[in-house]
């Protein structure tokens, strides 16, 4: 049977990096014959990740007869997709009609919890207003992120499961092209570093309290102006206090044996925050004043890319050889529309 590859995420666990990497390489792949699947479930072409393809059929309860024919037009020949969202689950049915013509080959990427639950919290939890204390007791509770559950819904369907942890691999990028049965022959573009950002804690922590500034939980002006404006903001990398991540490490234990195997469970449990600070005690003073930092830092920068636009336009200017200064922009009063003019003139 034809083969089916699908990085299923899961999520916060380098599926930015990972959808670069094979879009990128999609002229190659397709060479090669692995057709990539683009936003819409077309192979062949180069496009993006079709996770709102997938969360649209997730949202709607649909059983996969979408899926099915998206993919049926295959044929005989292999493909590739990656959605994240596909660690749901749930999704694993969307694929059941699709596992008796192919043969799906999963690559499925994870992390340490404690990791990956303070980087859900930052960028998706704390704009809810939930502290990172009660959104971890919670996620405790529920199970979340879910890597063991993930693999057991679709452990009847896939034919083969690859799971990996980002934390032992040597090198993700030669996971990616053994998964796929490809040796790197030197001319495929490289896995990009470090795709998403991160922010301090203290940004973060003291946002999670003024979540009104935040439209939902997936809402980035905030994140994408920082981004642009700011490198303090980013500066300094943070993990949990210890006793806090052993308590979640502990929690997985015996997932993460399962999934990963006792030696591995080990090195990652065993693996050190050397190069982070631990998330301290801040005060609302403390972070009061680190958030001054960046906006001061953020408003210098944003007033040398004013100066330079300034400079850019007074080129253009000059370059058009006009004759005459550009006339002045009325006044705020003269741009008022007045009616009562308007009503004399009629």
């Amino acid at each position: 049977m034809p083969k089916l590859f699908i990085h299923i995420g899961a999520s916060k666990c380098a599926s930015t990096s990972i959808q670069t990497f094979i879009f990128e390489n999609a002229k190659k792949l397709n060479e090669r014959g692995l057709l990539v699947a683009d936003q819409n479930l077309l192979f062949g072409s180069r496009g993006d990740n079709p996770i709102w393809f997938f969360q649209t059929l997730i949202d709607k309860g649909e059983t996969g007869e979408a899926v099915s024919r998206a993919i049926g037009v295959l044929g005989d020949r292999d493909g590739v997709l990656s959605a994240e969202n596909l660690s749901n689950p749930i999704a694993a049915k969307l694929f059941s009609e699709v596992a008796k013509r192919f043969d799906i080959h999963l690559l499925h990427v994870i992390r340490r919890q404690d990791e990956w639950l303070y980087s859900s919290w930052k960028q998706w939890h704390s704009k809810a207003g939930h502290s990172l204390e009660d959104y971890i007791d919670y996620a405790l509770q529920i199970g979340e992120p879910g890597f063991a559950e993930t693999v057991h819904a679709w452990s009847p369907i896939a034919k083969t499961i690859h799971t990996i942890s980002l934390d032992v691999i040597a090198s993700l990028e030669v996971e990616i092209m053994r998964w796929l049965g490809l040796v790197d022959d030197g001319t495929f573009l490289k896995l990009p570093s470090k795709a998403n950002p991160t922010f301090d804690f203290r940004i973060v922590d003291l946002l999670s309290r003024h979540s009104a500034a935040y439209d939902d939980a997936h809402d980035t002006k905030i994140d994408d102006f920082i981004v642009k404006y700011s490198k303090l903001a980013g500066s300094v990398k943070f993990h949990l206090p210890k006793d806090m991540s052993s308590k979640i490490m502990a929690h997985f234990h015996d997932e993460n044996v399962a999934l990963l195997g006792a030696s591995a469970t080990r090195i990652i449990e065993d693996s050190s925050f050397s190069e982070k600070i631990p998330i301290g005690g801040f005060s609302e003073t403390a972070e009061h004043d680190f958030i001054i930092a960046c906006l001061l830092e953020s408003m210098g920068r944003m007033s040398a890319e004013m100066e330079a636009m300034k400079a850019n336009l007074n080129q253009i200017y000059r370059a058009s050889n006009a004759s005459e200064l550009p006339p002045l922009a009325p006044s705020p009063q003269r741009r008022r529309w007045d009616w009562r003019r308007y009503m004399r003139q009629t």
